[in-house]
């Protein structure tokens, strides 16, 4: 990879970067503080955010069995997405406003198909949260099907009460020696629009064996490479190898730096390990800001 690689292959994208986020709402605070990162996207990058509120089979069935409640349950609804889509227009933000029934993840797959959605933004837990130790259903289902990106805001960022939105300064950018062109290229263009920092990490597991020092210096060359080849005057580009546990790593590195976002795709957890959807899952329920995951095929 060089930098007039990088460079061509932005060029390339630049006019259709970030075009469609997809927000699922459920009306809950982590929908809530989704949302709020979809506008501050779309004042960046023009972007028409497209929100989805999806009624599970199971709150449909129980309406039907309501009976006169259906109805008030349903205007109920219809009148809060009214309000929504009115605070939409008042920031000026182009949006569609839907409300569906079915399998959210389901519909969620379905709605960014047909939508051609570059990012689905969703809350790891939303108004159902049942399993505490496990990351949500349809956020786990998201990371692990969908073709475009997935920015999920995790439990312990609501915790922390980080519900306003802070400008992007930070972002932890996580990486592996394989590095794939596509998602340099995404950190350089978010960069450009948001004015952040951008730190590169590479999380080893790898202890006590006797190749580390010679894999520790190719983590390292890595790195300094990409970070140079990124560097730009207007764009801060540094670099560190971590170690330890990889998510743990990522996410105690994401405070230290007071990260705003940590940025990986479905490959890049971690040099040496092979739970890279458990390092994912712990990663986003540790982290203490978003983390956006991008496809290979970006």
């Amino acid at each position: 990879m060089n930098r007039s690689g990088i460079d061509a292959v932005q060029h390339e994208a630049h006019r259709a970067f970030l075009h469609t986020l997809l927000v699922a709402y459920d009306f809950s605070e982590p929908a809530e503080v989704a949302l709020e990162y979809a506008i501050e996207l779309s004042r960046h990058f023009g972007s028409l955010v497209a929100v989805v509120y999806v009624q599970s089979a199971r709150e449909f069935a129980a309406e039907m069995e309501s009976g006169f409640r259906m109805g008030e349950r349903r205007r109920e609804i219809e009148s809060e997405m009214h309000s929504l889509e009115q605070r939409l227009r008042e920031q000026n933000v182009q949006h569609q406003v839907f409300h569906r029934s079915g399998v959210i993840a389901d519909v969620l797959i379905r709605e960014a198909a047909e939508l051609h959605a570059d990012l689905v933004i969703l809350g790891a837990y939303g108004s159902r949260r049942l399993d505490p130790p496990r990351l949500g259903s349809t956020a786990e289902a998201m990371i692990k099907t969908m073709s475009c990106g997935v920015m999920v805001i995790g439990p312990e960022m609501m915790m922390r009460g980080s519900r306003e939105i802070v400008p992007m300064r930070h972002v932890l950018y996580v990486v592996q020696a394989s590095q794939k062109l596509h998602l340099a290229r995404f950190a350089k263009l978010l960069a450009q629009k948001t004015s952040v920092q951008i730190e590169i990490a590479c999380a080893s597991s790898e202890r006590g064996t006797q190749t580390d020092a010679h894999r520790h210096a190719q983590l390292e060359s890595h790195c300094s490479d990409l970070a140079e080849q990124m560097r730009t005057p207007e764009l801060s580009v540094s670099w560190k190898l971590l170690h330890g546990p990889c998510d743990r790593a990522i996410s105690d590195r994401a405070r230290e730096i007071h990260a705003n976002l940590i940025l990986f795709d479905h490959e890049s957890t971690c040099e040496g390990s092979f739970r890279k959807e458990e390092v994912v899952s712990n990663a986003i329920q540790q982290a203490p800001c978003p983390v956006l995951i991008m496809p290979q095929h970006l």
